[in-house]
């Protein structure tokens, strides 16, 4: 799981990178704080998941969902906006 969000990162990034320079400067910080937030909200839902949850499977569960959430927001955001 990991190694999939160090690449889907790598992704994002190197896709706002190569598309900065044909976007608004608002759609791209905006683009940049949703992935700065996702890698945030990330650690600190691993981190709060495991102590709330009694499972594992329910924790792996929030944090899946966390990260789909910003995944969504952001394919939205390059989909809808940032064209």
């Amino acid at each position: 799981m990991l190694l999939f969000e160090i690449v889907e990162i790598y992704l994002q990034m190197s896709s706002l990178v190569n598309s900065a320079h044909s976007s608004e400067a608002s759609h791209v910080v905006i683009s940049a704080a949703i992935i700065a937030t996702n890698l945030i909200l990330l650690g600190m839902a691993t981190l709060v998941s495991s102590r709330c949850f009694p499972s594992s499977t329910t924790a792996i569960a929030a944090i899946l969902a966390v990260e789909i959430i910003f995944d969504k927001l952001y394919v939205g955001l390059v989909v809808f906006v940032r064209r």
